[in-house]
């Protein structure tokens, strides 16, 4: 499947400040107080104090994420933002749900989705079914993050509750070097590692991070291993500036399905069917650049290319009927008589198997004008993208056949089936 999208023009018209300082003179000196900056659009520009923008913008730092308990960015916005909820239902921490105002972004394929997540100006929702992978994103290496609420044109199709703007940390702000180890229940260890520095010249800037989490699950049989990898440089000048960000992942991630109440025996960690399993392997690089070509007047864009293998499996029972006076194909002594409806009935188990690739190339730019129009402070900005996907789906099944009373067939040598369910790549799509 070829996905090809161009972004419309970007137009907004909105009330600015031409500068993210406010400088104040008081009792004859000068204080600086800070003013919050939001940018409107993913891409960064010249930004708009908060409270001139009209809607709950939300936002959090990297010691706000730090100092929340949890493995994603979820467990954040589920205990500190407003109309945010988290549930779990692919049964991994690792893959959730994240709900606003009756909106989500989630990693389960099929589901409905009304959030667009962005990382670093570039649009991080997989192009087939526009799911979310939450463990792709690494959340040491998230510098700041927005929750902007409402459908919003300006972040692209399919916004319709509101967008989720990260934008990953440098070396400039995150000097020096750290290391963290932790474990607790249910056999869970996570390790990271990263540092970060500044050239001599204070021009250049890098930072490199890598994470291994493991953990057995509190469920039987969920286990998950996350390796996430993160690096970026930059370089800047008084008008211009550079940032190169690669995001690198490669995770097993186990998910057992809901287990029915009446089948639990006592114990809350049982599971239903296994294995569900999810492998998410990618990679992500983007590189970003502004210039100012004046004081009211900025130029920013970017350029990335995104590729995602992502493969499943999953098992799960199997119930079957067979056709009045048919036999089982290879099993001459299996025939379905009318007399006996038990003889007519299969059981037994399936197995699902899906592969996912999917590589994507893009580019948007705008530009940011914040000069005075009709004697009021306006910021005006313009800017477009083009987006191309190359999409393989494919998905097959493995069935295993047992009788009515769940014997396998031929003496435990069973009856197996595999067939494409679906395998397609599609023509381009405009």
């Amino acid at each position: 499947m070829n996905k090809t999208t161009v972004k419309p023009l970007l137009l907004a018209i909105v009330s600015a400040y031409a500068a993210q300082t406010a400088i104040v003179k008081a009792d004859e000196s000068l204080n600086i107080q800070k003013v919050e900056v939001f940018s409107a659009t993913p891409l960064k520009g010249i930004g708009l104090p908060l409270h001139k923008v009209p809607a709950n913008v939300q936002i959090a730092n990297p010691a706000a994420i730090n100092n929340q308990v949890g493995v994603s960015i979820a467990d954040y916005m589920n205990n500190n933002m407003q109309g945010v909820t988290v549930t779990e239902l692919g049964g991994n921490p690792w893959q959730p749900e994240i709900n606003f105002r009756g909106y989500s972004a989630s990693s389960l394929l099929g589901n409905p989705q009304g959030l667009s997540t962005y990382v670093d100006g570039v649009r991080v929702n997989e192009p087939f079914g526009d799911v979310t992978s939450w463990d792709k994103i690494p959340n040491f290496a998230i510098g700041d993050m927005q929750l902007i609420p409402g459908s919003n044109p300006l972040y692209g199709l399919n916004t319709l509750g509101g967008a989720i703007a990260v934008q990953t940390k440098n070396g400039r702000d995150h000097q020096g070097a750290a290391l963290e180890y932790e474990a607790g229940s249910w056999g869970r260890q996570r390790a990271l590692a990263e540092y970060g520095g500044v050239s001599k010249d204070g021009s250049v800037d890098y930072l490199i991070g890598f994470q291994h989490t493991t953990e057995d699950g509190w469920r039987k049989y969920s286990p998950s291993h996350v390796n996430q990898l993160f690096a970026k440089t930059g370089w800047q000048n008084e008008t211009t500036k550079l940032e190169l960000t690669y995001i690198g992942a490669d995770n097993k991630l186990i998910g057992n399905g809901l287990t029915p109440e009446f089948l639990l025996s006592g114990d809350r960690d049982q599971i239903h069917t296994r294995p569900d399993a999810t492998n998410n392997y990618s990679h992500f690089l983007a590189l970003n650049a502004s210039h100012w070509l004046s004081n009211d007047t900025m130029l920013s864009g970017n350029v990335y290319y995104k590729k995602s293998n992502r493969r499943t499996k999953n098992g799960d029972g199997y119930e079957g009927e067979m056709e009045i006076g048919d036999t089982l194909a290879g099993y001459p002594g299996i025939t379905c008589d009318p007399g006996s409806p038990d003889d007519c009935e299969l059981i037994g188990s399936v197995m699902n198997r899906t592969h996912t690739s999917q590589n994507t190339y893009g580019a948007t730019g705008q530009a940011t004008f914040n000069q005075d129009f009709m004697g009021k402070e306006n910021q005006f900005v313009v800017g477009a993208g083009y987006d191309y996907s190359l999409i393989r789906f494919r998905q097959s099944e493995q069935i295993n056949v047992g009788d009515f009373e769940g014997d396998v067939l031929n003496g435990g040598a069973p009856f197996t089936e595999s067939d494409p369910v679906f395998d397609d790549t599609r023509a381009p799509v405009l």
